[in-house]
């Protein structure tokens, strides 16, 4: 959600302003003509002052509403969100990334992000920190994730490098059912060619008995059975 900027008036805006919000209020008449100029000035100098005050909190109101609007959209939404320092330690996470490694926001901050992935792709994921820390390119990467009571869950991890080059943000997806779907389908195909190269093999079989039968007859004298089977 776009917020429009709120911008102070200008000095000359605020002068004009004061002077009309002054006409409004009941003037002094017992003051001395010097004293009421001085009045004057002050008095329009506090209003300049009020409406500046006015501004100042209207702006702080269009702030917070943008704070929360975007804390909302960083908390909740359906993607983990992290930072992470050159050796993997989560300085930011959002809701839902906290929640698929199975902890508390509070519980995983300040822990580097490697404990949680299976020791035989710690040195991939560092070697891919690497590569993200040396480039201004979005860089990509699978891997496993150990939750915390929960079976292990896959990511696509899509990370860049800050402008300050101190740290990345990384974006996880969770693609574990696609990941098991894929899988699933994959042993499927494998076992329907299991079973096809299994009915060739025994249609291949079945044409070689064919021509045995047709040869034994043909010994004999008989006509073939399988005319099919016969080689002109």
């Amino acid at each position: 959600m776009a917020l429009k900027p709120h911008t102070a008036s200008p000095p000359g805006e605020l002068r004009l302003a004061a002077e009309k919000r002054l006409t409004l209020r009941p003037a002094d008449v017992t003051s001395m003509p010097e004293l009421l100029r001085l009045q004057h000035e002050l008095q329009v100098h506090q209003i300049e002052l009020e409406l500046q005050n006015e501004q100042l909190q209207a702006a702080q109101v269009e702030i917070q509403k943008g704070l929360e609007c975007y804390t909302d959209m960083f908390d909740f939404a359906p993607v983990g969100y992290l930072n992470l320092t050159k050796d993997g330690t989560v300085n930011l996470v959002n809701l839902f990334g906290a929640q698929l490694l199975g902890l508390e926001r509070d519980e995983l901050l300040e822990r580097r992000l490697g404990l949680f992935i299976p020791k035989d792709e710690r040195s991939a994921f560092s070697q891919f920190l690497l590569q993200v820390f040396a480039s201004n390119t979005r860089q990509t990467c699978e891997l496993n994730l150990l939750v915390q009571g929960a079976s292990t869950r896959i990511v696509k991890v899509i990370a860049v490098r800050s402008d300050s080059s101190l740290e990345c943000r990384v974006v996880l997806l969770d693609i574990t059912e696609r990941k098991r779907a894929e899988q699933t389908v994959r042993e499927q195909l494998n076992e329907l060619l299991r079973w096809h190269h299994l009915m060739l093999a025994r249609e291949g079989r079945v044409q070689e008995m064919k021509a045995e039968v047709n040869e034994l007859l043909a010994q004999q004298g008989s006509p073939a059975r399988y005319p099919s089977q016969v080689k002109s």
